[in-house]
């Protein structure tokens, strides 16, 4: 006969780490949201949006709401709350943790709870970690104008911390399997480049 957990309103998303060896929801409980992780409950926030394991099965992350302000969570501690926080991923080395927040009508990428430079826009679903998870990449933009899409004066990859050559739009990225080149395609002066950024 199986074990019977604690009582809930309703639970979601119920996930297995890549290792098998963990196991977490999100259940709703007395009108608060809250993850449980291996049986055991986190405290209760607002809403809990979404979690995530790193590849390894050894970290655990989540995004939550409270007091207005949004806050990940990893490996149980909280971080410091943000106006929202969007993209969050592991490493493929699961070293390292990333997530894209907003704060003072900016956003940041925050990496291993460093934050990084403030920018006007930085381009949703854009992170792209090389395979060995050493290098890190996403588009970002300046003077930029919001309707229902982000458009923006110029565009730049962010390398490494490290910002490129500026263009009127950058187009798909990715990183060699060699982990030490970066192509991109961009759009300058009316013409499509292919640039190749050697690491």
């Amino acid at each position: 006969m199986g074990k019977k957990s604690n009582k809930y309103d309703y639970v979601y998303k119920l996930t297995f780490s890549p290792d098998s060896q963990h196991f977490a929801y999100i259940a709703k409980k007395e009108g608060k949201d809250i993850v449980v992780l291996d049986g055991k409950e986190s405290k209760k926030y607002d809403n809990v949006y979404d979690f995530i394991f790193s590849p390894d099965g050894q970290h655990f992350a989540y995004i939550a709401s409270k007091e207005g302000k949004n806050v990940v969570v990893l490996d149980g501690e909280e971080g410091e709350q943000y106006d929202s926080i969007y993209d969050f991923a592991f490493s493929p080395d699961s070293r390292r943790f990333i997530y894209r927040a907003q704060k003072e009508e900016k956003e940041i990428v925050v990496i291993n709870k460093k934050e990084g430079k403030k920018y006007d826009y930085i381009n949703e679903g854009s992170f792209t970690f090389s395979p060995d998870g050493q290098h890190f990449a996403y588009i970002a933009g300046k003077d930029c104008i919001y309707y229902n899409d982000n458009e923006c004066s110029k565009y730049f990859i962010v390398l490494d911390n490290k910002e490129s050559e500026e263009y009127d739009k950058i187009y798909q990225f990715n990183f060699l399997e060699n982990n030490k080149i970066l192509i991109y395609f961009a759009l300058k002066n009316n013409e499509i480049w292919r640039i190749v950024e050697e690491l």
